[in-house]
């Protein structure tokens, strides 16, 4: 270490030869000590081996500049309290600092040997705007349509010593124009060997699960139960509650009970309520207000179950268009409410076999709130009405009316309102 103030003074030789060594002494170790030279000049090197730094004289040789290079390192840059860009780094080589742009040319990577954080972004902003920000920016001077604009691969080693991306985050332009633009994310992993396998799509139109139609089941689990929503990925089956939905819906209790709702199994729609553990199907009971039910493409309603247990029917061939007619089931009698019909049909629908509660009138006779037997078309085979008048037709305007009058039992026939012939037989008293 050697220190030289470079002024040669006039001497004897053997002196100026000691004071030229010394001078090339301290040029040849950047005027090393622990402490400044004495004498200093515009742009004088300095190693001060008392902090291990390399100092460089200003321009005004009025102060030191501190070179960012370890002295104690190979290949290491130290910037030890200095800044970059005019931003403060740090008092020591652990420190970081702020820079306000860095700029890589090439692909750069950022190892560590231990478990530590590679990168870490951090924000001390005290607003109430976002920070810190990671910004990918795809500035293509083309963009279109289907472009990527950004890839997040998660890659690792198989047991082979093969890299393997293992999962992946890709964004893509679905749409470029100016004011339509549209775009896409995807959540895609490896599964058994197969690289890239969708997991999560959302694009300008849908969100997609399972895009590319693997055997893989989907769960969502609320606070209280582990299968509120499960689909069964190797039948397209959907269960509430349950992880084996056996038909297409199923919701179930989380034990036995359930209910099950089947289309088209065996060309019939089914809706089944269970009991797993008796293997039994169970009565269904809806609680609440009215149960009604629609038909047709208007979805007009056509029969409604009261909440205190009366089943109405609406419309119909025998039945008021615009009034809702009840059947009424109480005790021990079935009840039809006032100008309701019920219609027994034969199997090929020619007309009714039995009605009861209409009102016929072809034959020159009202016959209101009656029981009709065997009509087809306007044809009645045999009538009774409520005043106790039994009827045999054998066309629609001729009828043999038997019934009681006063103490005689009257047979009498009629051709519209015109009487054929009439008997009455007295009343037998007995001898």
């Amino acid at each position: 270490m050697a220190q030289h103030d470079y002024v040669i003074a006039n001497a004897s030789g053997a002196t100026v030869r000691a004071d030229i060594n010394n001078m090339a002494l301290a040029i040849s170790s950047n005027n090393s000590g622990s402490s400044a030279p004495t004498t200093t000049y515009a742009y004088l090197w300095w190693l001060d081996t008392g902090n291990n730094l390399l100092k460089l004289r200003n321009s005004a040789n009025n102060a030191w500049i501190t070179m960012p290079f370890s002295v104690t390192a190979n290949n290491t840059v130290d910037i030890n309290g200095g800044t970059i860009d005019g931003t403060a780094i740090g008092s020591s080589s652990a420190s970081t600092g702020v820079f306000t742009s860095v700029t890589a040319s090439l692909a750069s990577t950022i190892s560590v040997t231990d478990n530590s954080d590679n990168l870490t972004l951090t924000s001390t902003d005290t607003d109430a705007n976002s920070g810190p920000n990671l910004r990918l920016y795809r500035n293509s001077g083309t963009p279109a349509d289907s472009d990527a604009i950004g890839l997040i691969e998660f890659e690792g080693r198989n047991d082979n010593t093969q890299d393997v991306v293992y999962a992946a985050i890709d964004t893509r332009i679905v749409d470029a124009s100016d004011g339509t633009e549209d775009g896409r994310i995807e959540i895609a992993s490896i599964l058994a060997g197969t690289a890239g396998v969708s997991r999560m799509l959302m694009d300008a139109t849908e969100t997609v699960f399972n895009d590319n139609s693997k055997d893989l089941d989907f769960r969502v689990e609320s606070d209280n139960d582990a299968n509120a929503l499960f689909l069964w990925g190797e039948y397209g089956h959907l269960g509430l509650g349950t992880t084996t939905p056996d038909k297409k819906l199923v919701v179930s209790d989380g034990g036995a009970q359930g209910i099950e709702i089947s289309p088209a199994e065996s060309g019939v729609s089914r809706l089944f309520s269970y009991n797993r553990s008796s293997n039994a199907y169970t009565p269904i009971n809806i609680q609440g207000s009215d149960l009604r039910f629609g038909a047709g493409t208007s979805n007009a309603e056509k029969m409604r179950l009261t909440s205190d247990g009366e089943l109405q029917l609406k419309g119909g061939t025998y039945l008021s268009s615009s009034g809702i007619e009840s059947i009424a089931f109480s005790n021990s009698y079935f009840e039809l409410a006032d100008n309701s019909v019920l219609i027994l049909t034969s199997i090929l629908n020619t007309g009714a076999l039995v009605a009861i509660g209409k009102n016929r009138s072809s034959s020159g006779i009202t016959y209101d709130h009656c029981l009709v037997f065997a009509e087809t078309g306007t044809a009645t085979t045999m009538v009774a009405n409520p005043s106790g008048r039994f009827g045999i037709s054998s066309g629609t305007d001729t009828i043999c009316n038997i019934y009681v009058s006063g103490s005689s039992l009257v047979i009498e026939n009629k051709v519209g309102t015109t009487v054929q012939f009439c008997v009455a037989i007295n009343r037998f008293l007995g001898l």
